[in-house]
């Protein structure tokens, strides 16, 4: 039987092989990652006649969190394909769906004060240039002289 039960993680989907594969394949892994930032397991297509297909809810760009409990969220490619080859005949999928689109779509600004926005880029600016600038600050202290050496010192102190 094929079920559906939401769960805080993701979408449960239990696919039953029926003699066919499941008929989805993936990309990802820790070691051969699909999406930016996100070493997790996605689909990439959904071939007709398969399990997947006739349930009809996996689809391209779900991420497969877990398979008969097995948590894919870190995992190598190839053992993510060992676990999906070796899954049986009744397949439990914990599936988080369109996970792909929302970790490309463009990340939205934080709804902060203009004021507020401003110092927070400025904060920012200023941390890097303390972890990156300060040899070459000592240079244009010791070249420009003490008192504006002062004042970069002290503004960087912040």
């Amino acid at each position: 039987s094929i079920q559906s039960i939401m769960s805080t993680k993701g979408e449960k989907v239990v696919l039953e092989k029926r003699g066919a594969g499941l008929g989805f394949t993936i990309r990802g892994g820790v070691d051969y990652v699909h999406v930016p930032d996100d070493p997790g397991i996605f689909v990439t297509s959904v071939k007709q006649n398969g399990a997947a297909a006739r349930d009809g809810r996996l689809k391209p760009g779900d991420k497969i969190l877990e398979i008969n409990g097995n948590d894919l969220r870190s995992i190598l490619h190839d053992q993510a394909v060992s676990l999906f080859h070796h899954a049986g005949e009744s397949v439990v999928l914990l599936v988080d769906r369109g996970a792909e689109d929302r970790l490309r779509a463009p990340q939205e600004s934080p709804s902060l004060p203009i004021s507020q926005q401003t110092s927070t880029a400025t904060n920012s600016s200023l941390q890097i240039y303390r972890k990156r600038y300060w040899i070459p600050t000592v240079i244009l202290i010791i070249l420009l002289g003490i008192p504006t050496g002062y004042f970069i010192f002290r503004r960087l102190r912040r």
